[in-house]
């Protein structure tokens, strides 16, 4: 690689374009910058390590105790240590016993809060039933509740005598400042606007290794609700949720049939799986769901059409943890929106993908291939199918074999990866990508980089709607 040092002379190639000589030359990208960028915010977004023992045997109440750990540098978060006795009473179990693992998984869904679990010691009796698992969840809940609390309360103490001038100053060091004698690191004072990637599975590949998607850039997966009821792709799936926070993507069209399957097979899958929440892609997918919204993140899809401030505050008053924007939404109008918006909601823009342009409450395949009424799933075999138009683009269908629901895409990728916005979590969605297409994808939407080639459209980022 050539290198050149302030006041050097370099010959560029033949370069295209009105080009004179004085012309301002701009370097658009450092190799070493990027490095030193990544030091600042790999260092950043740590979460307060909080050890805890739980107590379950039979005749006695559920207890928890719970502390920060002792190696937190900072006086801050000195012994704090909180306590919680449960109503629920251990009993022996007839069938199942509860396992420490099972109690362990749930309590380590924090989430989005600044808290991780590290240390967790259960103590448990033979053959032991907790008859409401979900009372796990209240534990974390509600020690996770006062020991935020508690630091809050010293915070406030510890700050009365300052000015709101440097207040901010203060907040903004006093936790990375808790972490740098443990990780050997310089305190980062500055904060790095660090982007959320997720990634939606619109299709799930037996034959691909799942393991091999980045952590590194990405940091969450939607699979659609399907996949779970489909034995070929549970070793694929279970990879998944292993690695990733993991959400169930509900279609936008539920048939009454389907509601049945979703209530006899979802609590199924939540044991199976470590799912953290659901995208909700319509209004009655809250009351599907109705069971499950106080343990489980809910996020809307971008079906739910949040084009405005009015739309977001309304569906931000259902519980949702964050909601996808409308694809039809240019530029000027998502600045607009995240920086008037009166929530505290998440917002969400899709970045990549073959946008739908059409959902049919049919099967196109089964009439198209004479299926009915005997279906062969054909749908599942490794080919792919298109509808082509008068002018020769390709729309690829995906067919929804459960519903009989089909779905065709656009034929060419909406292609954002570079846009510059406060929206504070960017989706990628995916039907063909191999692992390696969508790690790149993800590493350029970290970056902001641009994605070009003939199959790419900027959608309607710089259209008026």
């Amino acid at each position: 690689m050539f290198q050149a040092k302030s006041g050097d002379k370099v010959i560029v190639g033949r370069m295209k374009g009105n080009i004179h000589i004085g012309d301002k030359i701009y370097k658009l990208s450092s190799k070493k910058q990027i490095e030193k960028a990544k030091l600042t915010y790999n260092s950043e977004n740590k979460k307060i390590p909080i050890g805890c023992k739980i107590v379950a045997k039979k005749g006695v109440n559920l207890s928890a105790n719970a502390y920060v750990c002792n190696y937190m540098r900072n006086s801050l978060y000195n012994n704090i240590s909180v306590n919680y006795e449960s109503e629920i009473i251990p009993e022996e179990a007839i069938k199942t016993p509860t396992t420490k693992e099972r109690i362990i998984s749930q309590l380590t869904k924090t989430n989005d809060t600044p808290f991780k679990f590290e240390k967790i010691n259960v103590e448990m009796g033979d053959n032991i039933f907790i008859p409401s698992i979900k009372e796990i969840n209240e534990i974390r809940r509600s020690i996770l509740s006062q020991i935020e609390k508690i630091i809050i309360g010293r915070l406030k103490r510890d700050t009365s005598k300052l000015t709101d001038e440097n207040l901010n100053n203060l907040l903004k060091s006093e936790y990375n400042n808790s972490f740098s004698d443990n990780n050997n690191s310089t305190a980062n004072n500055s904060k790095t606007n660090i982007k959320n990637i997720t990634v939606y599975l619109n299709e799930i590949h037996p034959e691909f290794d799942y393991t091999k998607l980045s952590k590194e850039y990405i940091s969450s997966i939607y699979i659609p609700l399907r996949h779970f009821m489909n034995k070929n792709y549970t070793d694929g799936i279970k990879k998944i949720t292993e690695k990733f926070k993991t959400y169930i993507y509900i279609p936008a069209i539920v048939k009454a049939n389907y509601k049945n399957i979703i209530k006899h097979s979802l609590d199924i899958i939540i044991n199976n799986y470590n799912i953290a929440g659901f995208v909700i892609s319509s209004l009655g997918d809250f009351v599907l769901l109705d069971n499950y919204k106080n343990d489980f993140e809910f996020i809307g899809n971008f079906s739910l059409n949040a084009f405005n401030q009015i739309s977001i505050n309304s569906l931000a008053e259902l519980g949702l943890s964050k909601i996808t924007l409308s694809p039809e939404l240019n530029l000027n109008d998502i600045n607009y929106i995240t920086k008037t918006k009166k929530t505290d909601i998440s917002l969400e823009l899709i970045v990549y993908g073959n946008t739908p342009v059409m959902k049919m409450n049919y099967c196109v395949l089964g009439n198209s291939n004479k299926c009915y009424p005997q279906c062969k799933m054909r749908c599942q075999t490794s080919n792919k199918y298109y509808l082509k138009d008068r002018l020769g683009f390709n729309f690829r269908i995906l067919p929804d074999n459960i519903q009989t629901v089909t779905t065709i895409f656009n034929s060419k990728i909406t292609c954002i990866t570079d846009v510059k916005s406060d929206v504070n979590s960017l989706r990628i969605d995916c039907i063909d990508e191999t692992i390696d297409v969508i790690n790149s994808i993800a590493k350029s939407t970290f970056f902001g980089d641009r994605i070009e080639g003939k199959q790419y459209t900027r959608g309607n980022l710089y259209r008026d709607v």
